[in-house]
């Protein structure tokens, strides 16, 4: 009987077959990436591009140990341009630079201010997943910060909640909140207190799931008391001028 015939090697090299996959999967997604998400920025496509090709390299390299140390490197850099994709929009709103006009302040006390009835929030950006709805409600996000005071007499928690500047002095912000606000109480604000200004804050019986805090001057920083019938939790907040 005669011998089988060996199967016949390929004469590609190893290393071509992941390089040629990669590259295919990297224009590949490229390609798709703008269509499936409009948000996405395009100035990112080179640098998935680099770093998919950076993955095909570490398959050339035949020290093990160097192939691992690479692969790690490269692993590394790819958490981190996700990360920082991740958080894009907020880093770019927070370094922003203000392109507030420098006021000479008035002489007098500043107290004209401007209303307008506010859309229900539960009107708003309806049917998005959670994510997607909170940077609906609040494109130009706000950093806050939640202190619990003592129990109130009226209800059964209360909150102090104080907002600060992120860009630019603010002037008009929304609140929107997960629990319903049955009270709020006075507003403290900087750096020009009430003597200097006038605040509103506008609690709207038709959405108590959220306020409205107005300011007739450039605020830097807003603290109040919110009375709620649960510990108050909050979505987003939003600088709407």
């Amino acid at each position: 009987m005669g011998e089988s015939p060996k199967p016949r090697r390929s004469s590609k090299p190893r290393w071509k077959t992941p390089l040629y996959r990669t590259i295919v999967g990297v224009f590949l997604s490229a390609a798709l990436a703008p269509l499936l998400s409009k948000d996405i920025d395009k100035r990112w496509i080179p640098v998935f591009i680099a770093l998919a090709l950076t993955f095909a390299w570490t398959e050339i390299i035949k020290n093990r140990k160097r192939k691992r140390i690479a692969f790690g490197a490269t692993f590394l850099a790819c958490v981190a341009v996700l990360a920082v994709l991740t958080m894009w929009p907020s880093l770019m709103s927070l370094f922003a630079a203000s392109q507030d006009v420098k006021y000479v302040p008035p002489k007098g006390r500043l107290i004209a201010m401007q209303g307008n009835v506010p859309v229900p929030s539960s009107q708003m950006c309806t049917g998005l997943p959670e994510a997607q709805e909170i940077q609906c409600l609040c494109p130009r996000p706000l950093k806050y910060e939640l202190a619990a005071l003592s129990p109130p007499s009226d209800t059964n928690f209360s909150t102090e909640l104080t907002i600060h500047a992120v860009r630019e002095p603010m002037y008009r912000l929304r609140v929107f909140a997960r629990t319903a606000i049955v009270f709020t109480g006075p507003l403290f604000a900087s750096p020009h207190d009430e003597d200097r200004t006038a605040t509103v804050v506008q609690r709207m019986d038709y959405d108590p799931y959220s306020i409205v805090i107005r300011s007739s001057a450039p605020q830097e920083l807003f603290k109040i008391e919110l009375h709620t019938p649960e510990g108050l939790r909050i979505k987003c907040v939003n600088q709407e001028n």
